[in-house]
């Protein structure tokens, strides 16, 4: 048999794609008459093939046919081939298409079979169902039409059929026929002085124009524009629309309404829309004036016993202004006692004086006395994050105040940083204070400082402002010392687990473990421990995951003080624990195995006898042969997955299997 196959010179098999069935044959003509007999023409030997099902070709076959439209042979698809032996005896061999792109016509294909020199063999595709377009002129026309041919879209073949229309015949003149129309053109005729044949065609431009009349309103004209009219051809009854010249219809005006303008003195005016279109016609609104509205009377200039005054009015309205003469008094005099000075009058003695409030006049010999000194009393109110503070100079007997300053109140109290982050040095955040007056207060004059706590671990702590001189009340403000980021993270894993373990960080009272979520692209919590050390369960195997750990600082009064940063780490979990088939050969051991999630390759190891294991493969298939060993001799070996996740290699679980080699 192992003769008979070396002479042999092509041997392809090909697993068929199409939607349809597809026929195989050994014959280089096509069949008229099959006969098939499980699967196989008796005629000539050709094979009908259903999608997904192998061809089967006889060795001594000397030619390979295949209808049907252009095909691919995918890389390393299986391919069945049977052999038949000259003592009738059929042998199964599995062989594998590795070329692409294989289209209608003749194509050398490579193939090879497990264990034997690769082969080729030339392969005619013929088309089943030929598929015709994109026709293209022959430009061979004459008097009579030409033809045009289309090709194949899946192979070489062309078909060529009768261009119709493509005649061109040699006309010197033409008659038009008189058969033009409002609605076509007519025709013309010539003779052809070629074929004497008689040419007809259309006589371009020859359509008759329209004949319209009895041109009727059309019922659309409005109050802002003309309407149409329609006249009908009485040839064709085409119909032809027109303006309609002088149809535009009277507006009709509503309710006038007042458009609110009227004034004191002049009407104003009101209007009202069409109820048609938006058109609008504003007239005057008769008696619609408002008349004057005049304010109380004001005193312009004071009337007295001597002189008249004078009074103005204004209207509220349009600003015109009434004045009235008030008419003078006269005096009226009585007797008044003598009045002591105080510090902000002086005093008078006895005497006659006009009892009207709006003379001053005095008489029978009343003199003034000087007025008495102010008692000077020296006042302050400091100011605070509330109310505005004051100094005042006033008189104790009249309460005249003859100075005044204001203490502008505290705007803000702030500290030069609010958040430090750990380094064993004890921190003092400076204090600035500002008056709402942008003023800087001053240190030492306007307040003091109390920082309170050692300032140093990490934590929350609080500094005291005192004020004092021109300000009073205290205010506390605080900051945190967070602390550091771990310095180191690692890693170790099972096939469902991953175990972190980081450094202790220094005032740190618990930390927060964060996977991240490639879905939302955000981290999430994964658990919150006082320990260095957490381990995530019910993983999937071969899985990257990306975790980060972040330090935080509990305060006396409950509140968190996380660190700046957290440390990061992008792990995975091993490999699962591979299934290992082991099958022994002449001289050689086979391993194969299933593919696992997340896996970068497979290491393999043997043990050969009296021998330590030795990596003897790394390999990304998931089989492979050993080859010379020695017959008899019992073989142990291991298989494992591996995947490299961030520089770092992370090794799955292997078995231990041995096989006795024949």
């Amino acid at each position: 048999m192992k003769a008979f196959l070396k002479s042999v010179t092509a041997v392809f098999f090909i697993a068929v794609l199409f939607s349809f069935t597809a026929v195989v044959s050994s014959a280089a003509d096509s069949c008229s008459a099959h006969n098939f007999v499980d699967d196989r023409c008796t005629n000539c030997g050709t094979y009908y093939v259903e999608r997904g099902k192998h061809v089967k070709i006889i060795l001594e076959e000397k030619g390979v046919r295949l209808s049907g439209v252009a095909w691919t042979v995918p890389v390393d698809a299986p391919v069945k081939v049977v052999s038949k032996g000259v003592d009738g005896f059929f042998e199964e061999t599995t062989y594998y298409a590795i070329v692409e792109g294989i289209r209608a016509g003749e194509s050398e294909v490579y193939a090879y079979s497990k264990g034997s020199l690769a082969q080729t063999a030339k392969v005619y595709i013929e088309c089943k169902n030929h598929s015709f377009n994109n026709y293209v002129s022959d430009n061979n026309a004459t008097c009579d039409d030409g033809t045009k041919t289309a090709k194949c879209e899946y192979c070489e073949i062309t078909n060529t059929v009768t261009d119709v229309g493509s005649a061109v015949h040699d006309v010197k003149s033409f008659t038009p026929n008189g058969d033009a129309t409002c609605t076509k053109d007519g025709t013309k005729t010539g003779l052809c002085s070629k074929c004497a044949i008689f040419v007809t065609v259309t006589d371009e431009n020859s359509k008759k124009p329209h004949d319209y009349q009895n041109y009727l309103s059309d019922g659309n004209a409005t109050c802002t524009a003309d309407g149409t009219k329609t006249g009908v051809c009485v040839n064709c009854g085409a119909k032809d629309t027109v303006k309609d010249e002088g149809s535009k219809t009277e507006h009709s005006f509503g309710e006038y309404v007042s458009d609110g303008n009227a004034t004191c003195t002049e009407d104003g005016t009101k209007t009202a829309k069409c109820a048609k279109c938006d058109a609008t016609d504003t007239t005057f609104d008769i008696f619609s004036r408002y008349g004057h509205d005049y304010s109380e009377w004001i005193t312009i200039t004071e009337m007295n016993c001597l002189e008249d005054g004078l009074k103005e009015r204004v209207c509220a309205r349009c600003g015109n202004k009434e004045s009235e003469v008030v008419e003078r008094t006269g005096h009226r005099l009585i007797y008044q006692p003598a009045r002591e000075p105080t510090c902000k009058e002086e005093g008078r003695t006895s005497g006659w004086y006009c009892a009207n409030p709006h003379c001053k006049t005095e008489y029978e010999g009343s003199t003034p006395i000087p007025k008495t000194e102010h008692s000077i009393h020296n006042s302050k109110g400091c100011a605070s994050m509330k109310d505005n503070g004051f100094t005042m100079v006033t008189c104790s007997l009249c309460d005249e105040v003859f100075d005044s300053t204001v203490i502008y109140r505290i705007k803000s109290v702030t500290l030069s940083s609010t958040s430090y982050n750990y380094d064993g040095k004890v921190k003092i955040p400076s204090v600035l204070v500002m008056d709402v007056d942008e003023k800087a207060l001053t240190e030492g004059e306007d307040y003091s400082l109390k920082y309170e706590g050692s300032r140093k671990a990490p934590g929350k702590y609080n500094v005291k402002i005192i004020f004092e001189g021109d300000y009073e009340g205290t205010e506390i403000r605080s900051f945190v010392i967070k602390p550091l980021k771990s310095e180191k993270i690692e890693a170790t894993q099972t096939a469902d687990t991953i175990t972190l373990k980081w450094n202790k960080v220094i005032g740190a009272t618990g930390y927060r473990v964060y996977v991240y979520n490639t879905k939302t692209g955000k981290y999430k919590t994964v658990k919150t421990t006082a320990g260095t050390t957490c381990t995530v369960k019910k993983l999937k195997s071969g899985t990257t995951y990306k975790y980060a750990v972040k330090a935080y600082t509990k305060t006396s009064d409950g509140e968190t003080i996380w660190a700046e940063n957290s440390v990061k780490i992008t792990t995975a979990t091993k490999p699962a624990t591979l299934k290992v088939k082991v099958t022994a050969g002449s001289k050689k051991a086979t391993l194969s195995w299933n593919e696992v999630r997340g896996a970068t390759g497979y290491q393999v190891y043997m043990k050969a006898p009296g021998e330590s294991y030795k990596k003897i493969k790394v390999t990304t298939d998931n089989k492979y042969t050993v080859k010379s060993l020695k017959k008899g001799k019992t073989y142990k070996f291991r298989v494992r997955a591996y995947s490299k996740v961030d520089g770092k290699y992370i090794y799955g679980d292997y078995k231990t299997y041995s096989v006795k080699v024949k």
